[in-house]
């Protein structure tokens, strides 16, 4: 599998930046909502992870989408602001085909 294969095929999480006092870390708050199978009532599910932020450019309260480079220990790398991520746009096409 050649580089941009792999680059292609990373998940992409959209979520709300819910702190930032950390030095080069972030904590990422997303949200999934997903139908119940039985009641098909409409149910949400929030998941705390914390993500690499190189230049501590996020602050609390920003939309950022973080590219998921390696899980270990909840850990997410590649933060880019939302709008700004070029890998973002390619990873959203390849997942849309």
């Amino acid at each position: 599998m050649s580089e941009t294969q792999e680059r292609n095929s990373r998940k992409v999480l959209q979520g709300v930046c819910s702190g930032a006092k950390g030095n080069k870390t972030i904590t990422v708050t997303v949200e999934r909502r997903f139908q119940h199978p039985k009641y098909r009532k409409f149910i949400r599910r929030h998941v705390k992870v914390y993500a690499h932020d190189e230049t501590n450019q996020a602050s609390e309260g920003d939309i950022v989408e973080v590219v998921v480079a390696a899980l270990e220990d909840n850990i997410l790398l590649f933060l880019h602001p939302r709008g700004e991520c070029e890998d973002c746009d390619e990873a959203r096409a390849s997942i849309a085909s």
